[in-house]
């Protein structure tokens, strides 16, 4: 079920999708709370799970894993392929893996160094693993992404809160 949030959490959330960081002391004067009336907020935001963590964004090229493939995979259905997808997870170089519906099963986003390195992981990591049928790799060439789409999705939330 949504959560229904109104003004004061949507502020809050703004605030820590543009800095997680931020002190509950800074959020309350930007908008005019307590840190404590603040730290109630935030914890009753975090027990319905609407803040599930805190994470710091890190630029993959500079950790040498700056080539991003999309490995869309025909496999097993079912209990196994859930299994399959908690095994592709296991691998270090997996980013994410998503349960899609028409012509793959699952579509695997992974992070590599290079080609050798995309063989490597390819042909002895992914191809070896049982429930594994067909494969079809995108390599992308640049992520143009949303700055902040949480934000994004927070400000259109605020803009239907404040229509009604």
């Amino acid at each position: 079920m949504p959560v229904v949030l109104d003004e004061v959490n949507l502020q809050i959330l703004s605030l820590l999708v543009d800095d997680a960081r931020r002190s509950q002391r800074a959020i309350g004067r930007l908008i005019g709370m307590s840190p404590a009336a603040v730290s109630e907020r935030i914890a009753w935001l975090e027990e319905r799970k609407v803040i599930t963590g805190y994470r710091a964004q890190l630029s993959y090229v500079a950790l040498d894993r700056g080539v991003t493939v999309f490995v869309g995979m025909t496999s097993v259905q079912g209990a196994d392929q859930r299994q399959l997808a908690a095994q592709l997870l296991s691998l270090p170089v997996v980013q994410s893996v998503d349960v899609v519906m028409g012509g793959m099963d699952l579509m695997v986003r992974i992070r590599v160094r290079d080609y050798a390195h995309l063989r490597e992981v390819f042909f002895d990591q992914i191809l070896p693993l049982q429930g594994v049928h067909r494969t079809e790799s995108l390599i992308s060439l640049e992520s143009i992404e949303s700055e902040n789409f949480a934000r994004d999705i927070l400000d259109s939330m605020r803009a239907t809160v404040d229509d009604e």
